[in-house]
């Protein structure tokens, strides 16, 4: 997924929740290496600076955990604590953040629809 713009969280917040949804989801596994900074800024359209504070919440989190030289590697117990911040247990932070993206989504959407119609009672 790309970083949208219109997105009110900066892009390294928008690239950390990508990648703790992957280790959620298990599309990143415990030992699996993540893409290199360069190729996640590539791939992301954003600067390896972004990438590398993306990666550093993820470390915080005690999600990944980097070594000199080799790379950024999933922790062996990230996917219980990725589905846990992700909400994928139905009681973490992004389950609200996913509801309300929901809801924002909704709104925007019966905005649209609203000014559809007054535009043709004009």
């Amino acid at each position: 997924m790309p970083i949208r713009h219109d997105d009110p969280r900066p892009p390294f917040l928008q690239l950390a929740d990508e990648l703790r949804t992957a280790i959620a989801e298990g599309e990143l596994t415990a030992g699996e290496r993540l893409p290199s900074t360069r190729d996640l800024a590539e791939t992301y359209g954003i600067a390896t600076m972004t990438v590398q504070s993306a990666v550093r919440v993820l470390r915080d989190e005690g999600l990944v955990v980097a070594h000199q030289g080799r790379g950024t590697f999933v922790q062996d117990d990230a996917q219980a604590l990725a589905a846990q911040a992700v909400g994928h247990d139905g009681t973490g932070p992004g389950s609200i953040a996913a509801e309300l993206r929901s809801i924002r989504h909704a709104l925007k959407a019966l905005d649209g629809r609203l000014s559809a119609l007054e535009q043709r009672g004009e």
